[in-house]
């Protein structure tokens, strides 16, 4: 179990809850959730994330996009406070106590080299 300010992953038993109650995500969406979550540390880059993601499938940067608008929609993350995006620099990750935390870093921009931001609650 994963805990951060207002959600909880489980990785066990696939599910998100949000405030409280359960929230259902497409497993590709849960899969990058899992990934950004497990992988504190600095920027993940675009490739990297689809290559954990989508393995050997072949797949455009309009997927990652869909699956990272999914989730900051499932957190209601709709400043971009949990995950931020930074234009050809990769997802920051930053960790901290209980278990692992999401959350921002400076930075903004689209995804032509994209990742997300994990950084400790306040």
């Amino acid at each position: 179990m994963l805990r951060y300010l207002g959600f909880e992953v489980d990785t066990v038993a696939g599910s998100l809850r949000v405030e409280g109650r359960a929230v259902a995500l497409r497993p590709k969406a849960f899969a990058l959730l899992t990934y950004l979550a497990q992988h504190p540390g600095g920027l993940l880059p675009r490739d990297e994330l689809i290559e954990a993601v989508w393995r050997d499938v072949i797949v455009t940067d309009d997927s990652l996009v869909q699956c990272v608008s999914e989730l900051r929609s499932a957190l209601g993350d709709q400043r971009q406070q949990v995950i931020r995006t930074r234009a050809a620099a990769g997802l920051p990750a930053r960790t901290s106590a209980r278990h692992t935390c999401c959350a921002p870093r400076s930075g903004g921009g689209r995804f032509e080299r994209a990742g997300a931001i994990v950084r400790r609650p306040r």
